[in-house]
């Protein structure tokens, strides 16, 4: 389809070359811009013979065809593109760690329940929508032991409660990527500066201490490891090693 009057001279704009060069290039991105929305549909870029031969596969082809005045890049050949698929994004990874070391538990015995297992406890906040829980290994009470889980955990309950431990629940949300650096969104960084042996767990703790804290990344760094916690993630940067978590 021959382009119209208005869209060439809507085009007609300064290039490389001369005027005249330019002129003559107006009709060639004409014809490229006439595709529409479909991604299927052939696009042949129309400047440069070098750029419209590397899209042979979607079918274009420098060539003098029609009623040009000189080659330029047109859909002439057959698009031997593979077929379309979408991209499938892994959803965000639920993690869970100790918390607050042996013998705590987040509640006084509220909400308590008895499960088959500790995985059918951690289910049971998930479920619930609960960021902490607290199991017990209570082999005794008919091979059921007990559980509690709990949306927060301020004032936890330590040094008494016997076999209870406290889990929390964090998400990893991007890999190779960390709190940005020289950015207001960073809060901390530990060490401050080199690397230490601060672990994952360790990581997540000061960034739960921390007001304003929401994010946190950790990873090796010369040798060692390197925890910074942030505001948010909207400007992660890109470093390989390490990983971006969400608080519960």
């Amino acid at each position: 389809m021959a382009p119209s009057l208005l869209l060439v001279a809507a085009l007609i704009v300064p290039s490389r070359g001369d005027d005249e060069t330019s002129m003559l290039q107006a009709p060639m991105l004409a014809k490229t811009l006439q595709a529409d929305s479909d991604e299927s549909e052939c696009r042949c870029p129309g400047y440069y013979q070098e750029q419209c031969e590397q899209e042979a596969a979607q079918g274009c082809r420098w060539s003098d065809e029609g009623s040009s005045n000189g080659a330029w890049c047109q859909c002439l050949g057959e698009d031997i593109r593979p077929p379309w698929e979408p991209v499938t994004v892994a959803p965000p990874v639920a993690l869970w760690t100790q918390h607050m070391g042996d013998a705590a538990k987040c509640n006084d015995n509220v909400d308590l329940q008895t499960v088959a297992d500790q995985a059918a406890c951690q289910t049971a906040a998930v479920a619930a929508g609960h960021a902490y829980y607290s199991f017990r290994h209570n082999p005794e009470n008919d091979g059921l032991h007990k559980c509690m889980s709990s949306a927060t955990c301020d004032s936890p309950l330590t040094g008494t409660n016997n076999e209870w431990n406290m889990y929390a629940g964090f998400t990893l949300v991007q890999t190779d990527m960390k709190c940005p650096h020289q950015s207001g969104d960073r809060l901390f960084r530990d060490p401050a500066s080199g690397s230490s042996d601060i672990t994952l767990e360790q990581c997540r703790a000061e960034c739960l201490i921390t007001a304003g804290c929401a994010h946190f990344s950790h990873g090796e760094h010369g040798g060692a490891y390197v925890c910074m916690g942030c505001t948010t993630l909207v400007n992660a940067q890109v470093h390989a090693g390490f990983n971006a978590y969400d608080m519960a």
